[in-house]
């Protein structure tokens, strides 16, 4: 954790088109909605489910942890409030993203645990809609407040995994 250039006073913020909570709700339902409609049963249910099971708590645990890293470093977790310290730590020193790997884990576990395989089928296109429609602003935000401090950390640090 780095504290950075900005402070809470700030008024600006990243300009995300579509929080990943939603993103990632949004395919959930979709999921559950095409498992309706077109079956797309899991091979082996007993084993599916605790695997779903895995990646829900999985999930919310990485969550948890990243938010207490933010909350640690006194900045915000919404991106619609300016962010007051660039987090490097804690999960944040395998994924820059560490709560939206979180939140696809716990889409993945859902789908799972409802017996459907669509969650697999929609996961590349649930991280492209996070990628477009949050994570780029994010990171433009990020640069333009951190600047060679945030160039650092993106280059030795993935995106996702």
């Amino acid at each position: 954790m780095r504290p950075g250039p900005r402070t809470a006073a700030d008024s600006d913020h990243a300009q995300v088109a579509v929080p990943a909570p939603i993103a990632c709700a949004g395919f959930l339902v979709l999921a559950l909605i095409l498992h309706s409609v077109l079956p797309l049963p899991t091979p082996l249910p007993a084993l599916v489910r605790g695997l779903g099971v895995g990646c829900v708590v999985g999930g919310l645990f990485l969550g948890t942890l990243a938010l207490a890293q933010l909350k640690r470093a006194h900045t915000p977790v919404s991106p619609h409030r300016p962010s007051t310290a660039l987090v490097t730590d804690g999960p944040y020193r395998f994924t820059r993203n560490p709560i939206y790997l979180g939140f696809n884990l716990v889409f993945v576990g859902f789908t799972f645990l409802a017996g459907t395989l669509w969650g697999i089928v929609l996961l590349p296109l649930a991280v492209l809609a996070v990628n477009r429609l949050t994570i780029g602003a994010e990171e433009t935000y990020l640069q333009s407040g951190f600047g060679d401090l945030y160039t650092r950390y993106r280059s030795r640090v993935r995106r996702w995994l």
